[in-house]
């Protein structure tokens, strides 16, 4: 007899609803990308959505390449209905609940079976977090070895948030007002220097001033870049 075991997953699939969802349609999945982005069609325009309550691994990250094969093998050139939550309006990319032809919940079938971890900021259904505790109760996917994928996050987080600062840095080289920067501080020497020159600053080492004042003020040296002359502090 198996449904001791199917009826508490039936049950997980079931509490699982689209409550706060303010757009609800039918598409087909025409692209999957490997940070597990799907491309769909909505009245004819491409739109991108992701499995809300969930983060999955990402392109190098582990267990990454066993989730984006799941991911294609059950959606890729699939129909599936989708419901998207609220909130994400002006994103670029939508949180979505995926229900495929088949009416099961892809959000909580990937927790089940350890392809992604439960967001909490994003206040996911017990459902999510019940399916999670099953696939970390069977040591399945992610949940091997989730001190690896945690790992793996950091690192990612790290470089997301460098290649950010490299844009924001780019920008900053046109600004004409010294005054009108953002500083980056260095917590291990104690130094600070504009978000402009700034180099190899290891992520968990880094502070962000608004201000240079704000880096004197917390007995942060100043740095100038190599071609700006020191100013005297205020």
């Amino acid at each position: 007899m198996k449904f001791p075991l199917v009826l508490p997953f039936i049950l997980l699939l079931s509490t699982m609803t689209s409550a706060q969802s303010t757009n609800v349609y039918f598409t087909e999945v025409i692209a999957i990308d490997h940070h597990n982005i799907m491309t769909v069609l909505k009245n004819g325009k491409k739109r991108l959505i992701k499995l809300a309550y969930l983060r999955t691994p990402l392109q190098g990250e582990f267990k990454h390449e066993i989730v984006y094969q799941y991911l294609k093998q059950n959606l890729l050139n699939k129909w599936v209905r989708v419901s998207e939550l609220s909130g994400t309006g002006r994103a670029k990319v939508y949180r979505s609940i995926i229900r495929d032809s088949n009416q099961k919940i892809i959000n909580v079938v990937v927790a089940a079976k350890g392809y992604g971890v439960p967001v909490k900021i994003e206040n996911p259904p017990q459902s999510i977090f019940d399916a999670s505790k099953i696939a970390e109760k069977n040591n399945q996917g992610i949940w091997e070895n989730s001190e690896h994928f945690a790992s793996d996050q950091d690192k990612t987080k790290s470089r997301s948030f460098l290649k950010y600062l490299d844009k924001v840095k780019k920008t900053l080289k046109q600004q004409k007002d010294p005054n009108n920067q953002i500083f980056i501080g260095n917590k291990k020497d104690k130094t600070f220097t504009p978000l402009k020159c700034f180099s190899n600053f290891d992520k968990k080492n880094m502070v962000v001033f608004a201000t240079k004042h704000v880096g004197i003020n917390r007995n942060y040296v100043f740095i100038p870049c190599k071609k700006e002359k020191s100013s005297p502090s205020v």
